[in-house]
């Protein structure tokens, strides 16, 4: 007789071989919406593994002083301190479908100034037209339910003319090596991902890729290729 098991996948120190299928899916399940201990020890694992992308999705962003900038997917919030400090005089808000990451975010920065973080269906943005200056989301992109309506959206909240979106997420060459991604997450490319905000009225400013070793969600090191699209709109 086989024992079955139940298990927990420590993001960070998992050990090598296979875990059974239900892991990888539970995996998967917290890295699109954390919840819970485990979901609060998987976003402790993302900062590790995307906080250098983090940061150069803001750089690349062009912040300045009295921006009003939206971010979606921001999880446990442990980049915020960073970004206030090194653009001070912008107006934050943060966007999460995950509860567990909201109450994290609010707990860690309590303390910030001009921060804002909301809960949403990941479907809607509750915001006015042309509403903010500046939006950035890193890897929230595999997980959008409809991505044409979606894309739309988020040209719907940003301002027209001045206003720049950055759009930051693993090529999917890399993300295809990771054993969950096979569940529910949905893969782009420059190439894709470009040709998604373009066909939702996004005019493509500029397209980069930079590569780089991790210490993935796996536990494991991996090689990868990161991408940023920056789009804005007429």
């Amino acid at each position: 007789m086989t024992e079955q098991r139940k298990t927990s996948i420590d993001p960070i120190t998992a050990q090598e071989g296979s875990p059974p299928q239900n892991d990888w899916q539970e995996l998967a399940r917290q890295l699109r919406s954390p919840s819970g201990d485990e979901g609060r020890k998987v976003a402790v694992s993302m900062n590790h593994a995307n906080m250098e992308m983090i940061v150069r999705a803001f750089e690349l962003s062009e912040l300045a002083s009295d921006q009003q900038l939206l971010e979606l997917g921001p999880g446990n919030g442990a980049h915020l301190q960073e970004v206030m400090h090194r653009w001070p005089g912008i107006c934050y808000t943060g966007v999460e479908i995950s509860e567990t990451m909201i109450h994290e975010a609010c707990t860690r920065n309590q303390g910030l100034r001009n921060i804002a973080l909301l809960m949403t269906d990941g479907q809607k943005l509750p915001f006015g037209d042309q509403a903010f200056d500046r939006i950035i989301t890193v890897n929230t992109l595999y997980f959008w339910e409809e991505p044409a309506v979606y894309a739309a959206e988020i040209r719907r909240v940003l301002k027209t003319e001045s206003g720049l979106f950055c759009l930051a997420f693993v090529d999917d060459e890399s993300m295809e090596k990771l054993p969950f991604t096979a569940h529910g997450f949905k893969l782009y490319n420059l190439e894709t991902a470009g040709q998604l905000l373009a066909d939702a009225g996004f005019v493509i400013r500029g397209k980069f890729s930079e590569t780089g070793t991790i210490l993935s969600n796996t536990g494991d090191k991996i090689d990868r290729t990161i991408n940023y699209i920056l789009a804005g709109r007429n």
